[in-house]
């Protein structure tokens, strides 16, 4: 049982990992694009940057284990904040 407590936990460490990688990259092209103009390259570049942030959620969204969620609400349950 401790095994797979374990196991659980260190998914769910990496995946908190995995959404503040991802939140930060977001929050970078957030910034790049407001610092676009509205030349049609700028738009290319601002539909790749959208592209890029919805393949990388909806990624993520796809790779979460089932049996992790559910240990966050365990009683003892705690993750040491990066």
């Amino acid at each position: 049982m401790k095994e797979k407590v374990a196991g659980a936990s260190a998914r769910l460490l990496l995946m908190d990992k995995e959404a503040a990688e991802i939140a930060h990259d977001q929050e970078r092209l957030r910034e790049n694009i407001k610092a676009l103009t509205s030349t049609a390259e700028a738009k290319q570049l601002i539909a790749r940057y959208v592209s890029k942030a919805n393949e990388q959620k909806l990624a993520w969204s796809n790779s979460k284990p089932s049996d992790a969620q559910p240990m966050r609400n365990a009683p003892g349950y705690k993750v040491n904040s990066i």
